[in-house]
C-alpha cells in the first residue's frame, strides 16, 4: 500500500491533479485537515462516516495516511489513478471546503466539532507566540500573532511592484 501510494502520488504531481497534500500523522486527521485548512485561508467541512464508528478515533487516529486535495472536476481521474496502483479500499471522498471559514467534522450530516479556522490557527499559535516573546522582539511577536486573528490577512504572499517578463 506504502508503494502504492507513493507512485500514486508521484502520478498525480506529474499529471498536476493536486492542489494540496499532507501526511496524516502527529494529530491524526483533526490536526491534517487543520493545519491545510490554516495554510490554505479557507474553511474545510469533512464527513467522518466511512472513517469507522468512532469518532475519536476517525479523528485523532494516527496510522499512516494522507489528506489530498482535488478539483471537482479531477475527481474520477483521481480516484482512477488511486484504483490502479490498489488504493481504492482505502480511498474516501471525505470532504470539501466551505464558505464560512470554520474547521467542521460531522457524522451522519451532524458536526461532530465546529470552530472558526481563525480561532483554531490563533490557539494553534500560542505556543509558538510565547516563545517568540521571549526570543524575538515581543512588539513584533504580538504584531504578528494579532495578524492571525484577521481573517482578510493574506499571510506571507507575494505582490509584484515590476512586471516579471521585462
Amino acid at each position: 500500500l506504502l508503494k502504492g501510494f507513493f507512485n500514486a502520488m508521484q502520478t498525480l504531481v506529474a499529471e498536476q491533479k493536486l492542489l494540496a497534500y499532507h501526511d496524516k500523522s502527529d494529530g491524526g486527521l483533526f490536526t491534517t485537515v487543520a493545519e491545510m485548512a490554516f495554510a490554505g485561508r479557507v474553511g474545510v467541512t469533512v464527513a467522518i462516516d466511512a472513517l469507522g464508528q468512532s469518532d475519536i478515533a476517525a479523528l485523532f487516529n494516527e496510522e499512516l495516511g494522507g489528506v489530498i486535495q482535488v478539483r471537482n472536476s479531477d475527481k474520477d481521474a483521481v480516484f482512477a489513478v488511486l484504483a490502479q496502483h490498489g488504493l481504492t479500499a482505502v480511498s474516501h471522498e471525505i470532504g470539501s471546503l466551505n464558505d464560512t471559514d470554520s474547521v467542521v467534522f460531522t457524522r451522519g450530516g451532524q458536526p461532530v466539532l465546529e470552530h472558526s479556522r481563525v480561532e483554531l490557527r490563533t490557539i494553534w499559535a500560542e505556543t509558538t507566540f510565547q516563545m517568540q516573546t521571549l526570543r524575538d522582539n515581543p512588539a513584533g511577536a504580538k504584531q504578528e500573532h494579532e495578524a492571525k486573528f484577521d481573517v482578510k490577512d493574506p499571510g506571507l504572499n507575494v505582490k509584484l511592484t515590476f512586471d516579471i517578463n521585462e
